[in-house]
C-alpha cells in the first residue's frame, strides 16, 4: 500500500460509511509511516462514519496540524449537525496562527448561519472579499447560504450579483432563503432566472419551489412545477416527491395526492407517510386518516413523534 492508495481506499470507506472496512485500513496505515495527508485522511474517514470522538482523538494526536487537517476536522463537525463545536475548533485554529483558505471558509460559514453567529460571518465576509475568495463559487455560495438562512436577503442578494460564476447551488440558496422569509413570489422570480440561464435546477430547487406554492395556496402553480420535474427528470427523488405530496395535500388536492402517494414508483418511507396522514387530518377526513395509519402499519413502518401528534388530534376530532 502506498500514500495515494491508502488516501483513496480511506476516503471510499468514509463515502459508503463502512466503519469496519475503515478500521482495516486504518490498521494496514498504521504499519507504515505515512506524512500528515494520510492521518487526515483517517480522521475524515472516521468522521464520515459518525466517529466524531475518535477523529477529534486523532487529530489531537497530531504532532503536526497544517491547514488541511484544520479544514477536515471543522467540516466533520460542521456535516454531522455540530455548529458549535466547529467554530470552537475554527477560533483554536485561529489561536494556533493558522490562516483560512477558501475550503475553510467554505466549510464554518453554514456553521456560523446555524447558530446566528453573524458578527464573526461579518468577519469571515471582509476576510473573502479581502483575500478574493469571494470570487470563488464556494466561498460565495456558503456566504450567499449564510445570509439567506437568516434572513438577510439584501446582502445575500448583493454577493449573488457580484458573483461571475454561479452554480445550481447558489441559486437554491438564494430560491430557498426568500422562502424561508416568506417571500414565496421573489422565490418563483430567482427560478425564472435560473431558467434563463445554461444551468439546469435540481431536487434542492424543487423543493424550495413546492414550498414556496404551499405559502401561496397556489395548486396550479404547484402543478406547473410538478411538470417541470417531470421535464427535468428529477420525480424518482425522495424528497422532491414528499414536497409534491405536501404541496399537494396543503393545498387541498387530495385526489392529486392519494394518486401521486399509492404510485407503485413513489419512494415512500415515513416522512411520506406522515404527509398523507396530516393532509387528510388537515382537510377534514378523518376516516382516511386512520385508514392511512393503519395501512402504514401493515407495510411495517413504525410510526415516531409526528405521527403520534397526528393520532393525538384524530383522537380529539
Amino acid at each position: 500500500m502506498n500514500k495515494a492508495s491508502a488516501v483513496a481506499a480511506l476516503l471510499a470507506a468514509g463515502e459508503m460509511r463502512d466503519l469496519e472496512k475503515g478500521k482495516e485500513i486504518h490498521d494496514c496505515v498504521m504499519k507504515q509511516k505515512f506524512d500528515i495527508d494520510v492521518a487526515t485522511s483517517i480522521m475524515s474517514m472516521y468522521a464520515k462514519c459518525g466517529e466524531l470522538e475518535e477523529a477529534k482523538k486523532l487529530f489531537e494526536e497530531l504532532q503536526e496540524r497544517d491547514l488541511v487537517a484544520w479544514s477536515a476536522i471543522i467540516a466533520a463537525f460542521v456535516q454531522s449537525g455540530y455548529p458549535e463545536e466547529a467554530l470552537s475548533l475554527f477560533q483554536d485554529m485561529q489561536n494556533n496562527s493558522v490562516r483560512p483558505n477558501s475550503i475553510t471558509l467554505m466549510s464554518i460559514l453554514p456553521a456560523c448561519g446555524e447558530v446566528f453567529h453573524l458578527r464573526l460571518g461579518k468577519s469571515l465576509h471582509c476576510y473573502a472579499v479581502k483575500a478574493n475568495f469571494d470570487s470563488h463559487i464556494s466561498t460565495g455560495t456558503s456566504l450567499v447560504s449564510m445570509y439567506a438562512k437568516r434572513g438577510f436577503m439584501r446582502p445575500a442578494l448583493i454577493i449573488f450579483n457580484r458573483m461571475p460564476f454561479k452554480d445550481v447551488v447558489t441559486w437554491n440558496a438564494l430560491i430557498n432563503g426568500y422562502t424561508h422569509i416568506g417571500d414565496p413570489c421573489y422565490a418563483i422570480e430567482i427560478f425564472h432566472e435560473l431558467e434563463l440561464s445554461d444551468i439546469n435546477p435540481d431536487p434542492g430547487t424543487m423543493v424550495g419551489l413546492l414550498s414556496a406554492c404551499v405559502l401561496l395556496n397556489d395548486q396550479g402553480l404547484g402543478s406547473s412545477i410538478h411538470g417541470k420535474i417531470m421535464k427535468y427528470g428529477i420525480g424518482s427523488d425522495s424528497h422532491v416527491m414528499n414536497a409534491l405530496l405536501d404541496m399537494y395535500a396543503k393545498c387541498g388536492n387530495l385526489s392529486s395526492a392519494k394518486i401521486l402517494f399509492y404510485r407503485a414508483d413513489f419512494p415512500k418511507g415515513e416522512v411520506s407517510w406522515n404527509i398523507i396522514i396530516a393532509g387528510y387530518l388537515q382537510n377534514g377526513n378523518a376516516k382516511e386518516s386512520i385508514s392511512a395509519f393503519n395501512h402504514m402499519r401493515s407495510e411495517n413502518w413504525q410510526p415516531n413523534v409526528l405521527t403520534a401528534s397526528y393520532l393525538r388530534r384524530l383522537a380529539l376530532a
